[in-house]
């Protein structure tokens, strides 16, 4: 009736410019989840296929408290799920965005004979690490794990997943700008396909580690109180301290100190 199309758009509005209001917050466990089902009215297929959802996405304690409201989101969410989900996967899209601001500032801040060469460091952050975010990467950050370190390999290769594909959109995003700044350090100083290593390395192996400590219930940081603010602890230190080690590693450009080649 008019009321439930009255809420669908209030519920929509706060999902795109506010953060959602507590009445409105999604169940956070399968009880919840089931409740919640009941008293909407859904039918008893989609109640089934919420419960079979929820029993895969908590087979230990810690999956029953969720970091992202999207993380493990069903079907039986109904409205609220898709505005979820459309807030997340528009955020992703203005972070990847910057991707792109990214290559032309680092562009045009290197010499006309590695311009080709930097667009195309930029192009295997977000082509080679999705492959390894994806494969490996995101299993090892937000993988159902007891262990404070690292995640499990539940997600491995996104298998039974597809419930994560927003939330594993998102945090791509942050792998990716965690690779670009690196890129930007070891401009003119190091040639294309040591950074694909690189590019892999970041997304499959180091940075799903500070992930996991950070932004996961069961993280070692997270239990002792660390706050991370819009990334500057797990994007921008993690990628600042790999700049740190590669250009100490690759000295300075070549012509730095002498004459410059064109």
């Amino acid at each position: 009736g008019d009321e439930s199309i009255c809420s669908t758009i209030v519920r929509c509005f706060f999902s795109i410019f506010f953060e959602c209001p507590p009445s409105l917050s999604p169940p956070q466990t399968s009880a919840d989840l089931r409740s919640a089902a009941v008293a909407r009215g859904v039918s008893p297929i989609v109640q089934q296929r919420a419960r079979a959802s929820s029993e895969r996405s908590t087979t230990s304690t810690d999956r029953s408290i969720i970091m992202a409201d999207v993380q493990d989101a069903p079907a039986a969410w109904g409205t609220m799920a898709g505005s979820d989900h459309g807030w997340v996967l528009s955020r992703t899209v203005a972070i990847l965005g910057m991707q792109g601001g990214f290559a032309l500032l680092e562009a045009g801040s290197v010499r006309p004979a590695n311009r080709a060469n930097i667009m195309m460091k930029n192009i295997c952050d977000m082509t080679v690490g999705l492959v390894a975010w994806g494969c490996i990467g995101y299993t090892l950050a937000f993988g159902n794990s007891t262990n404070t370190f690292i995640g499990s390999l539940d997600h491995i290769f996104l298998l039974d997943a597809e419930h994560l594909y927003a939330h594993f959109l998102m945090q791509f995003s942050f792998a990716a700008t965690t690779g670009t700044i690196v890129s930007g350090s070891c401009a003119e100083r190091i040639v294309f396909g040591s950074y694909i290593v690189i590019a892999t390395c970041l997304a499959s192996l180091v940075y799903p580690f500070i992930c996991h400590w950070a932004w996961t219930e069961g993280g070692w940081l997270n239990q002792r109180g660390f706050y991370d603010f819009a990334g500057a602890g797990v994007v921008h230190l993690t990628g600042g301290t790999a700049c740190l080690l590669a250009t100490s590693l690759l000295g300075v450009r070549m012509g730095r100190f002498g004459e410059v080649p064109r």
